[in-house]
């Protein structure tokens, strides 16, 4: 028997109609086989909840006693933190000290920031694109059939302070040089010097700083920041991959220069290239 170290439990609502077992079935089978792409050893079960927890106590001794499962991460596909989750919270404290195991349950889905985002980009789909008042988010949509993005992006400030940091840029430094490719040149001011470097240089109140790869360069940017090269604006589109990653960008955001940023784990040159261009063409058109 193979001894597994870890095991998931995918907490849903259980329901009298029949077919909704198959249902939750199918979507933990797809469910694995997107993860199984990274982890080749993730076991993933559900646990249904109804008028009691029979069905997850069930699973977590399975886990422990014939598995021997040492740690079980809990994922309650719960909207918000009613009785239910309470009564999750009470049973796995209860048996995480009497078996000595650890059990970590993560909120639920209205606590989490994605799941708003992912709410929020269903509906911008489906109400209408033509009810979209911002130039920037229907070019985004329209480049890229992707409703996610433009809910991603956060500014430090308004479109004037970045449009009017935009216009007196002298310098622009990129840390990948795909983004060059984005860039329209009809909307690019002749004399405006590009290095593709974002390290080992010194910025000006005149430079435009683009981060669209690399997010270690983020605290390396901050310690710059922080001594006293302070760039004009910096325009970060690298995916965010972790929580230190997160806290880096909010970090920036507190800058008192322009700072745009996307929050999401999508990214790159190319949204950098969207934006930009905007911000160019806003510049000769405004």
């Amino acid at each position: 028997m193979i001894v597994l170290v870890k095991k998931v439990l995918i907490i849903l609502h259980g329901s009298k109609v029949y077919s909704t077992e198959d249902t939750i079935k199918n979507f933990i089978g797809r469910l694995s086989k997107c993860l199984e792409k990274i982890f080749t050893d993730m076991n993933i079960e559900y646990a249904l909840l109804t008028h009691n927890l029979d069905d997850l106590k069930l699973k977590i001794m399975k886990a422990i006693n014939e598995e021997k499962v040492r740690e079980v991460l809990i994922y309650p596909l719960l909207v918000v933190p009613g009785t239910h989750y309470e009564d999750v919270r009470k049973l796995c404290h209860e048996v995480s000290n009497k078996y000595g195991i650890n059990i970590k349950i993560l909120d639920p889905l209205i606590e989490n920031e994605e799941f708003v985002r992912y709410v929020a980009s269903t509906l911008i789909k489906e109400y209408s694109l033509d009810s979209i008042s911002n130039d920037l988010s229907r070019t985004l949509i329209l480049l890229y059939g992707d409703y996610y993005i433009p809910i991603s992006i956060e500014m430090n400030t308004n479109m004037e302070s970045i449009i009017n940091a935009v216009r007196n840029v002298k310098f622009i430094f990129t840390d990948d040089v795909k983004v060059l490719s984005f860039i329209d040149t009809k909307y690019f001011k002749p004399g405006v010097k590009i290095v593709c470097e974002c390290e080992n240089v010194e910025y000006t109140e005149n430079s435009l700083v683009i981060i669209t790869s690399h997010t270690r360069l983020l605290s390396k940017l901050i310690n710059m920041i922080n001594t006293g090269l302070k760039p004009g604006i910096i325009i970060v589109t690298a995916p965010t991959l972790s929580e230190n990653d997160l806290k880096l960008k909010v970090r920036l955001l507190e800058y008192d220069f322009p700072v745009v940023v996307t929050n999401n784990v999508r990214g790159g040159p190319h949204i950098a290239g969207v934006l930009l261009n905007y911000f160019l063409k806003q510049v000769v058109t405004g």
